[in-house]
């Protein structure tokens, strides 16, 4: 396949595709939603805990972020991101905040992880001191959605980085960039690859 042949050739630091949405990607639709942050949540675990011998507060806060009930409770996963090692903040929309409602579905689901790996030890005093606050922000972003209508097939095999141009829902000044599904500004892009030439 000539795709595969390029990259190989060309190796990962020397190549990029740049692919023309009106003849590649015919009738395809790139979606925006905007999403307007109002706060912010943060849930903080104890890093030491004297009920339990082999308490180990890594190994609990990568469960509590495996864990079904846990994502659950946030409408929007891709929102959830940990800070110093044991905090964990997440953002939500206007009109789903109620934040006492929130705390105790949190220590809920949280209490029940640490069940699983500590049993009822401790469980009551554990939940006591797991920190949970929010503040307002006040954040709007963008996510996108490719819709694929008239997709060509093979732009999906293209291992590198893949920039379309001309794309349905493309302002004039924009690109997308395919592999990480953000749009980016045309002239910092040309800019930017500029030096490489």
């Amino acid at each position: 396949m000539e795709i595969k042949k390029r990259e190989e050739f060309y190796g990962k630091n020397n190549l990029i595709w740049v692919l023309n949405g009106n003849k590649l990607a015919n009738k395809s639709i790139l979606k925006k939603d905007a999403f307007n942050y109002e706060y912010l949540v943060s849930i903080s675990i104890p890093k030491s805990f004297t009920f339990v011998e082999n308490y180990n507060f890594r190994e609990l806060f990568n469960n509590i972020l495996k864990d079904e009930l846990i994502s659950s409770l946030n409408s929007d996963k891709d929102q959830f991101k940990t800070e110093n090692e044991n905090t964990l903040n997440f953002k939500v929309t206007e009109g789903e905040f109620d934040f006492r409602s929130i705390q105790s579905q949190y220590k809920y689901g949280i209490g029940i992880v640490y069940e699983n790996l500590y049993g009822q030890n401790g469980r009551k005093d554990f939940c006591e001191l797991i920190e949970i606050k929010y503040d307002s922000i006040d954040e709007i972003i963008i996510k996108l959605k490719l819709i694929k209508r008239h997709w060509r097939e093979f732009i999906d095999k293209m291992q590198f980085p893949v920039f379309i141009d001309n794309l349905n829902g493309l302002e004039e000044n924009e690109l997308y960039y395919y592999s990480e599904n953000k749009i980016i500004d045309k002239e910092k892009f040309v800019k930017k690859y500029l030096e490489y030439t």
